[in-house]
């Protein structure tokens, strides 16, 4: 029996587990919204700890005119939770920070000069010369998009827009 969190059972294009939901894939199962969570200081009738972080920043900087929250990914395969889990963080601290009253910026880089790794299983091994290249740099496999790079933050993008959540790229 392969194990959830075994070599053998994992995205060759990530270290995820290849069992894992993709967000796509959960996003369509749940059709659930962001935009429709409650805000941070009704969660479970206890202040969130997104509340505490937003806080103890307006004291750390409580001039600020626009506090910035940022996430970022590197586009290297197929959108799972450890990369919604990064949007999340930084949401649910800006929602907190606008809870509290405070102009906040949600924004989004791409890390997509990281290098290609390894090719994974559902692409051609010739691939494997592109070994080592910045994202950006190595074709896209279905030839649709400018990149690989290109492909997966399409595809990531989607998602979050399906989702409702706000970033700037």
């Amino acid at each position: 029996m392969v194990q959830p969190n075994s070599d053998e059972n994992r995205d060759s294009r990530s270290d995820q587990p290849s069992d894992a939901p993709c967000l796509s894939e959960w996003n369509d199962s749940y059709a659930f919204r962001i935009a429709n969570v409650l805000p941070p200081s009704t969660v479970l009738g206890a202040q969130h700890w997104s509340l505490e972080i937003a806080h103890q920043l307006i004291e750390r900087h409580p001039n600020l005119e626009v506090y910035t929250c940022a996430a970022g990914i590197s586009p290297s395969g197929v959108v799972h939770f450890g990369n919604f889990r990064d949007v999340m963080t930084s949401y649910m601290v800006a929602s907190a920070l606008r809870e509290l009253g405070k102009e906040v910026r949600l924004i989004f880089s791409w890390d997509n000069y990281d290098r290609f790794r390894k090719v994974p299983g559902d692409i051609d091994s010739a691939f494997a010369v592109h070994i080592g290249k910045p994202l950006s740099a190595v074709p896209d496999p279905g030839e649709q998009f400018p990149s690989y790079a290109a492909r997966y933050q399409a595809e990531f993008e989607n998602s979050i827009k399906d989702i409702g959540i706000p970033l700037e790229y």
